[in-house]
């Protein structure tokens, strides 16, 4: 949508840029804070972890997250 916007000028084409980008941004939050970290599952073992870990040691994906931001 947004290339579209940069080749079709008009308000429509920016409504829809920015609302698909919004969907977007929602979606991406919400699949790395659910889905890769893990986070606000109530049943799982490592509560700020997801459940199966490729690294043993759990202060590497805790160095991660902190880094990422």
């Amino acid at each position: 949508m947004r290339t579209t916007n940069e080749f079709h000028r008009g308000m429509v084409w920016q409504i829809l840029a920015a609302t698909s980008s919004g969907i977007a941004t929602i979606f991406n939050t919400y699949w790395d804070v659910v889905i890769d970290w893990g986070l606000l599952r109530r049943n799982s073992k490592n509560p700020w972890l997801r459940e199966k870990l490729s690294i043993p040691n759990k202060s590497v994906y805790f160095a991660a997250m902190v880094s990422y931001y």
